[in-house]
């Protein structure tokens, strides 16, 4: 079995968070290109190839829907090393599980990192996750999502991380 909790090389977080029917999953489909959950994605950024475990609906949203715990451990007991996870995020709890900010923090919690965030909305508290790759919309309380091309608007977010 591979170890996917090695503290020195820690898996980045990658998140889109916002809140219901503003297009997370379909961002992380135009960032990713993937029509499925996965969790071996072999993505470029920057030119350099990398390993994603994808999911395409909110980690709190649908049937597979799944606590910030079960994902780690998910995550873990995967057979081949993953560098990164690209996941969209609900900014607020729903049902039995939390919102977006539990879940960070249980993700720094087991030495992941946060590595870059997207705001489709606006998140009534900002937690600092120490990433300079925010994305904020200019105006999220406008719905600018809405007249937004998703392809635009993953241009915008992937230039904002350096991708």
């Amino acid at each position: 079995m591979i170890d996917n909790t090695n503290p020195t090389n820690p898996i980045n977080v990658h998140a889109i968070i916002g809140n219901a029917t503003v297009g997370k999953g379909t961002v992380v489909r135009h960032l990713s290109g993937c029509r499925m959950r996965s969790n071996d994605w072999h993505l470029s950024v920057a030119g350099i190839s990398h390993v994603f475990a994808v999911r395409l609906s909110s980690l709190q949203e649908g049937q597979q829907a799944i606590s910030p715990r079960d994902f780690i451990a998910e995550i873990r007991a995967l057979q081949y090393p993953v560098q990164n996870v690209l996941i969209p995020l609900r900014l607020q709890s729903r049902a039995n599980f939390p919102s977006y900010d539990v879940y960070l923090q249980d993700f720094q919690n087991a030495g992941w990192k946060i590595s870059s965030l997207a705001y489709l909305s606006q998140p009534t508290v900002i937690l600092n996750f120490s990433t300079a790759n925010n994305y904020h919309l200019p105006n999220p309380h406008a719905h600018v999502w809405v007249n937004t091309p998703s392809n635009l608007l993953s241009d915008n977010i992937r230039h904002a991380w350096g991708w």
